[in-house]
């Protein structure tokens, strides 16, 4: 299925290629230069990655930007949350021991005293 708006043709109505089109026309964040990066993949990765280019219509540049995009959000996450509970910690915010227990409990995981 493909959505035409204002002479920008997308391929569907939300994938991250059509996303990214639509803010670049904007002049959205995305529209700022990228600059290159070079790393190495073994083989069957970039086999994957040529394959997946050539079945999406789409650079590998592109996939790899976005695969490196998305692990990158998800580590901010991550980082943000562990620091969070360091905090926490750190000021002697622990859960007790029944709660902990009853946590477990509540998703079938025994826990042993």
């Amino acid at each position: 299925m493909t959505t035409n708006i204002s002479s920008l043709t997308l391929c569907c109505n939300g994938c991250m290629y059509c996303i990214q089109k639509l803010q670049n026309k904007r002049g959205g964040i995305d529209n700022m230069p990228s600059l290159p990066i070079t790393t190495r993949l073994d083989k069957e990765s970039i086999e994957k990655l040529e394959n997946l280019s050539k079945s999406t219509n789409r650079s590998k540049s592109f996939l790899v930007a976005e695969a490196v995009d998305k692990y990158l959000r998800e580590q901010e996450w991550q980082v943000e949350a562990i620091k969070k509970g360091l905090k926490q910690a750190e000021t002697g915010q622990f859960a007790a021991d029944s709660e902990i227990r009853a946590f477990f409990n509540s998703r079938g995981i025994a826990v042993e005293d």
